[in-house]
C-alpha cells in the first residue's frame, strides 16, 4: 500500500444523502447560508468523461501497446515501469503516467481536448445548471470551483440554465480579479486551467495555485459552506490552497460527498474544519435529491422547440430577403441557389410551411396548412402562420383557435403574441385583451421592433397615449432603423397625430427605398399621397405597385377600390376591386360597408346593397381599424 494512500485514523462524521439535501435546502431557503461547490472528475463520469483512474488505465494500456508489448504480461510490465502504482487508487499515478504517455505539452493539450470533447452534460449537471441560475436560489449557491478541464458546467448553463444567468468562466489566473462573492451570475473557476488554454496536469504544474487567484477565492472558503463532490483529494495545490486560507472565527460547514474517507493529509484539514462526510458518491442522484428538496421543475420540452423555431425562422427571413433581390447578378443567383438547396434539409413541419409560401392563392395555401397540421398538429410554425392566413381570409373563429394553439406551444414568442393582440383588436374589438398581450410581447429582452411599433400604434389610436406611443416608436427605430414596418407605422403616427407631414413623407420614402418590393411600404405611401398630399397620380402608382406585389391583400384591394370610387370616379374599376377585396376576405368589414354604399348610391341597386349590409350586420362589432382617423390602415 502506497504511503500516499494512508487515511487519517479518525473518520469524518457521516450523514445520509437525504439529510444533506435537507440541510442544503434549509440553508438556501431559510438560514440564507451561501454555498460553494467544489467539483472533481467523478462528477463528469455519467457525462461521458472518464475520471482520473479510468484515464490512467487507458494511458497505461496505450503505452503498453506502443512499446510493442503483447500477451498477458500487462500487470508485470506496469509494476516494472510504475513501481508506486496502486491498483486500488490508480488516480495517484495520474501525473507520471500522463507524462510518459504524452511527453510533450502539445500532445497533452490535444489529449485533454479530445477527452473533454466527448462529454455531454448529463442529468446532474443539468440540474446543477438550473439551480445555479435559479432566480430564487441561485445567488446563494452559484459559485463552482473545479479541478476539471471540461466545459460541462458552462455547457449545462447554456443548455439548461436561465438566459439571465450566463456564466463567468475563469480559465486563467489573469481573470482572477473578476471573481467576486455574491455575484448575480454563476461563476465557474477552473483551478487547473482549461482544456483549450494551458491545462495543468503534471505535479510541478499542479503543486500550487496562483497566489492572486487564491486570495480572490479565500472568501468562498471563509464565508460559504463548501461542498466537495466527485473529488479525490490528491492535488497538492488544492491542499495548500485550503490550508493557507485564514480560518474564520465562525467557520461555515464543509461537506465531503463520497462513500470513501478522504486521503491523508487532506483528511487532516477536513477534520480541523469539522467537516461531515455525505455517505454517497453518485453526482446525478445527489442533484436529483436537491431538485426534489427545492421543488425545481424539469425543463419544458418546448424550450428546445423554441430554439429550433428561432433558428429556422432566421433562415426563412434571410431566404425571403435573398428572393426579393431584383438584380440578377452572379452573387444574387448564387445566394438564391444556396437557399433552395439548404431548404431541402428543413424539418418536416417547416417543409410544409415552405410549401405554403410557394402557393399563390390563399385557398391553396390553406389546403397545404391543413395537410401539414394533420401530420404535425403540435407544430408551432404551422399553427402560428395558419392563424395569420385564416385572419386574412376572415375565418376568425378558426384563426383564434390556431393562435391559441400556437401560444400554448410557445407562450413567449413576441411576434405571435403581437399577432394575436392585433387579431383581438381587429376581429374581436377586445382592447383590454389586446393590450395585455402587447405588454407581454414588449416586456422581454431583447425587445422586438414589430411588437414595439404595433403596441405604439395601439396606444396612439386606441388609448390616445401619444407620448408613450412615440417613446415606443423611437425604441423600435433605435433597434432597427431599416425596419419597413417601423418606418411606415411611425410615419402614420407623425402624419395622423403630430401633423408633421414632411417628416412622415421622409419615413415613407425611406421605407420604399430600403425595399422596393415590400407591398406594405407602397400601400402606406399610397395612402399618404392620397390623404395627406392629395397627389392622386403618385398615390395610384403606389397602389398599383402594391397590388402587383400582393394581389390577394384584401384591405389593400378595398382601399384601392375606395380610391378609384372617390378620387377617380372610375366606377367600373372600383366595383371590380371591391369584389376582389371581398373574394380575398368575405369578412372585410370596411369593404362590405363601402361596397354596399357604392351599390346604393352609385349603382342605385338597393337590393344588392341590402345583401351586403346583411352580411356586414352578421359580423360582430366594429373593428378598431374602422375607428382609424385615416380610414384605411395597412396591416404591415
Amino acid at each position: 500500500m502506497a504511503a500516499d494512500k494512508q487515511l487519517n485514523p479518525t473518520k469524518l462524521p457521516a450523514i445520509s444523502i437525504r439529510e444533506f439535501a435537507g440541510r442544503f435546502a434549509d440553508g438556501v431557503k431559510v438560514s440564507q447560508q451561501p454555498f460553494t461547490w467544489f467539483l472533481g472528475a467523478g462528477c463528469s463520469r455519467s457525462s461521458g468523461i472518464s475520471a482520473a483512474g479510468g484515464l490512467v488505465d487507458k494511458w497505461l494500456r496505450e503505452l503498453f501497446d506502443l512499446q510493442g508489448n503483447s500477451g498477458s504480461n500487462f500487470d508485470a510490465w506496469r509494476k516494472d515501469n510504475f513501481p508506486t502504482f496502486d491498483a486500488e487508487n490508480p488516480a495517484l499515478s495520474y501525473a507520471p503516467v500522463f507524462a510518459r504517455r504524452h511527453p510533450s505539452p502539445v500532445e497533452r493539450q490535444r489529449e485533454i481536448e479530445m477527452i473533454c470533447s466527448l462529454g455531454e452534460p448529463a442529468y446532474g449537471y443539468a440540474t446543477l445548471a438550473q439551480l445555479l441560475s435559479s432566480r430564487e436560489y441561485g445567488r446563494s449557491c452559484n459559485t463552482v470551483l473545479t479541478t476539471n478541464f471540461d466545459d460541462l458546467i458552462a455547457d449545462a448553463l447554456y443548455l439548461y440554465g436561465e438566459r439571465n444567468a450566463r456564466p463567468l468562466v475563469v480559465t486563467h489566473e489573469a481573470l482572477a480579479r473578476y471573481v467576486r462573492t455574491n455575484s448575480p451570475r454563476p461563476t465557474v473557476v477552473k483551478l487547473h486551467g482549461d482544456a483549450h488554454l494551458d491545462p495543468k496536469n503534471l505535479q510541478p504544474e499542479t503543486r500550487e495555485i496562483d497566489t492572486g487567484l487564491a486570495k480572490q477565492l479565500y472568501p468562498f472558503l471563509q464565508d460559504h459552506a463548501l461542498i466537495f463532490v466527485g473529488y479525490g483529494g490528491n492535488d497538492e495545490s488544492i491542499l495548500k490552497f485550503v490550508r493557507d486560507c485564514p480560518l474564520p472565527a465562525l467557520a461555515p460547514p464543509i461537506y465531503w460527498v463520497s462513500k470513501q474517507e478522504p486521503p491523508s493529509p487532506f483528511a487532516e484539514w477536513l477534520h480541523a474544519r469539522n467537516a461531515r462526510r455525505v455517505d454517497h458518491t453518485d453526482f446525478d442522484q445527489l442533484m436529483h435529491l436537491i431538485r426534489g428538496a427545492l421543488n425545481i421543475e424539469l425543463l419544458d420540452r418546448n424550450r428546445w422547440t423554441q430554439i429550433g423555431d428561432t433558428y429556422y425562422e432566421a433562415f426563412e427571413k434571410l431566404r425571403e430577403e435573398v428572393d426579393n433581390v431584383k438584380a440578377s447578378t452572379a452573387d444574387t443567383l448564387a445566394l438564391q441557389a444556396a437557399s433552395s438547396e439548404i431548404a431541402k434539409s428543413l424539418p418536416d413541419d417547416w417543409s410544409y410551411y415552405e410549401k405554403t409560401r410557394e402557393k399563390v392563392s390563399r385557398t391553396d395555401r390553406k389546403e397545404m396548412f391543413v395537410e401539414g397540421l394533420k401530420n404535425f398538429p403540435d407544430s408551432f410554425i404551422l399553427n402560428a402562420n395558419f392563424a395569420i392566413l385564416l385572419k386574412e381570409m376572415g375565418l376568425y373563429d378558426e384563426a383564434e383557435h390556431h393562435y391559441k394553439k400556437a401560444i400554448s406551444i410557445n407562450s413567449n414568442r413576441p411576434t405571435t403574441l403581437t399577432n394575436y393582440a392585433r387579431f383581438l383588436r381587429d376581429a374581436r374589438n377586445d382592447l383590454d385583451g389586446a393590450e395585455e398581450l402587447y405588454k407581454k410581447a414588449t416586456s422581454g429582452s431583447p425587445a422586438n421592433p414589430y411588437s414595439l411599433r404595433s403596441y405604439a400604434t395601439f396606444l396612439a389610436d386606441e388609448r390616445g397615449k401619444l407620448t408613450e406611443a412615440e417613446l415606443l416608436f423611437k425604441r423600435a427605430i433605435e433597434l432597427d432603423g431599416a425596419n419597413i414596418g417601423v418606418l411606415t407605422s411611425y410615419g402614420d403616427f407623425l402624419a395622423d397625430h403630430r401633423d408633421d407631414v414632411d417628416a412622415a413623407e421622409q419615413l415613407f420614402l425611406k421605407a420604399v427605398e430600403i425595399d422596393p418590393k415590400d407591398a406594405g411600404a407602397h400601400y402606406s405611401v399610397a395612402l399618404f399621397y392620397e390623404q395627406n398630399r392629395a397627389d392622386f397620380d403618385k398615390a395610384e402608382a403606389h397602389y398599383r405597385t402594391a397590388i402587383e406585389l400582393d394581389p390577394f391583400h384584401s384591405a389593400l384591394l378595398g382601399a384601392y377600390a375606395d380610391f378609384l370610387e372617390t378620387c377617380r370616379s372610375n366606377y367600373d374599376e372600383a366595383e371590380r376591386f371591391y369584389k376582389r377585396a371581398l373574394d380575398a376576405n368575405p369578412n372585410n368589414r370596411r369593404a362590405l360597408r363601402n361596397f354596399s354604399k357604392f351599390l346604393k348610391e352609385i349603382r342605385k341597386d338597393e337590393t344588392s346593397a341590402a345583401t351586403y349590409r346583411m352580411k356586414l350586420k352578421a359580423i360582430e362589432g366594429p373593428t378598431s381599424s374602422e375607428k382609424d382617423p385615416r380610414g384605411k390602415r395597412p396591416n404591415n
